[in-house]
C-alpha cells in the first residue's frame, strides 16, 4: 500500500485519479564545526526548539542560520513545517473550513520573529537557489532544504561537505512532520493509448530504484514496500542511513485535510509566507497577519466550493 501521503495526493474524495511517482522532503542541512563548538551536543540536530536555542550563538559567531521568509517554494514548505510541527493548520481536517486563527498559530509566529532576528536580512528577497548557496558558500551554518544542497556542496568542495550533516525534518510539541514536494502521475481518460500509458507507468514505477539512484536519494518513494531497508543510495551511507526513516515525517499541502484545489491556490497565493513575513518584519500585528491570512484562505475556498 502508499504512506498516507500518498493517498493524500492520489485520491479525491476516496478514489484514485493519479499514481504517486515520488517525493521530496525538507530536511535539516547543517554544519557541525560551527555548531559543536557553539556547544550543541547531540550528534543529530532534532527539533525546532534546537534551532530556536542556537540560532542566536551561531550569529554571535558569525554564522547565522538561514532560511527563506520570501514568496519561495522553500518558504512555503518550510513555514508549513513549523506550522504543523506545533499543531497549526491553514484548514479543517475536512478541508471545508479555516483554522489557521488559533493560538498555536501565533505561537509558531512568534518563534519566527526570533529565529528571523538571527538571520541575514537578505532572507527577505531569497530565491529557491539562495539557501543553497549560502551553505555552499561557507557562511550559514543551517539551512532547510531537500538533499540537493548538500550533494551540491559534497561535488563541489568535498572538506566542507565532510562538516555537513543531513537530519530528518525537525520535530515540534505536536509531530515531527515536513512539507514536500512530489509529483504525481495521471491519464487523460480521453486519451487514444490509455493502455499503454497504464502500461508505461507500471513498468516506470517498477523501476524505482533507478529513479532514487540517479536523484542520489532525492526522490524518494511513496509505497511502503518500497521502504524496505537498506533503500538505494541512502543505505549504502553510514552519514545518511536514518534518512531512509523520512516518509514517516511527511504530509502535502493541505494537511491535516486533503490536498485539495484550494490548498494549492493559498500555495500559489503565497498566504502562508506573507502572513509570516508581514509579522516578522513588524508591518503587521499577529493579530492583522493572521486575519488577512484568514481573509485570502476563505477567498481560496470560495473558489472552488
Amino acid at each position: 500500500g502508499w504512506i498516507p501521503a500518498g493517498e493524500a495526493i492520489g485520491k479525491v474524495n476516496g478514489k484514485w485519479y493519479g499514481i504517486p511517482d515520488f517525493l521530496v522532503p525538507f530536511l535539516s542541512a547543517w554544519r557541525t564545526d560551527v555548531w559543536k563548538p557553539a556547544g550543541y551536543t547531540k550528534d543529530h540536530l532534532e527539533t525546532w526548539q534546537d534551532l530556536f536555542d542556537f540560532a542566536p550563538k551561531l550569529k554571535a559567531a558569525g554564522v547565522p542560520v538561514g532560511t527563506a521568509m520570501s514568496q519561495t517554494s522553500d518558504g512555503e514548505h518550510t513555514w508549513r513545517s513549523l506550522m504543523w510541527s506545533y499543531g497549526a493548520y491553514e484548514f479543517t481536517k475536512d478541508g471545508k473550513d479555516v483554522a489557521i486563527d488559533s493560538k498555536e498559530t501565533r505561537q509558531v509566529l512568534d518563534l519566527a520573529k526570533g529565529l528571523f532576528a538571527n538571520m541575514e536580512p537578505a532572507v527577505l528577497s531569497w530565491a529557491d537557489v539562495d539557501n543553497n548557496t549560502y551553505l555552499q558558500s561557507g557562511k550559514g551554518s543551517w539551512i532547510y532544504n531537500p538533499i540537493s544542497a548538500y550533494r551540491t556542496v559534497e561535488g563541489q568542495n568535498p572538506s566542507l561537505a565532510a562538516k555537513i550533516l543531513v537530519d530528518n525534518p525537525l520535530k515540534g510539541p505536536k509531530d515531527q512532520i515536513s512539507s514536500i514536494q512530489w509529483t504525481v502521475y495521471g491519464i487523460w481518460n480521453f486519451s487514444k493509448n490509455i493502455d499503454a500509458a497504464r502500461q508505461f507507468l507500471i513498468d516506470y514505477t517498477d523501476n524505482w530504484e533507478d529513479q532514487m539512484t540517479a536523484s542520489k536519494g532525492y526522490n524518494n518513494p511513496f509505497l511502503k514496500a518500497h521502504q524496505k531497508k537498506p533503500m538505494p543510495i541512502l543505505g549504502t551511507d553510514t552519514k545518511l542511513s536514518h534518512l531512509q526513516d523520512v516518509a514517516n515525517f511527511v504530509q502535502p499541502i493541505g494537511y491535516p485535510g486533503p490536498a485539495t484545489q484550494a490548498a494549492f491556490d493559498a500555495l500559489n497565493q503565497h498566504v502562508v509566507t506573507d502572513m509570516f513575513t508581514n509579522y516578522c518584519t513588524g508591518k503587521k500585528s499577529a493579530d492583522d497577519a493572521i486575519a488577512e491570512a484568514v481573509k485570502r484562505l476563505k477567498d481560496s475556498l470560495s473558489k472552488f466550493k
